[in-house]
């Protein structure tokens, strides 16, 4: 049982990834820049970064808002955002854009 939640996690985020990258790819590299340009000056600004937060400070939209995650990921390379522990594990909100999904809260490395 154990071994086949952990296969069906691998697959789903697997598949979660190839969305993202698919997405990422339609988005092109422009918008690509563009947010991760956008995204990098709103860090410097702000102690925390919740998804939503970045489309009310005027991120402009791609084709796909799953292009996103991309650049998300692209920060944690960077080592720009940490993810944000509490004792319930890390720290997420529900995301009025992706249907009140819970997304995470990450704090900006860049800030101050």
């Amino acid at each position: 049982m154990n071994a086949q939640m952990d296969l069906e996690t691998y697959v789903a985020r697997r598949e979660a990834r190839r969305g993202m990258e698919r997405a990422a790819q339609s988005a092109g590299n422009e918008w690509k820049q563009y947010a991760l340009l956008f995204l990098r000056d709103y860090l410097r600004q702000n102690e925390t970064l919740f998804v939503d937060d970045l489309w009310d400070a005027g991120l402009r939209e791609p084709k796909s808002p799953r292009a996103l995650g991309a650049v998300i990921q692209n920060a944690v390379r960077n080592e720009w955002i940490q993810e944000i522990w509490t004792r319930d594990g890390v720290a997420a909100r529900p995301s009025k854009r992706s249907n009140m999904q819970l997304k995470r809260v990450w704090r900006s490395r860049l800030c101050g």
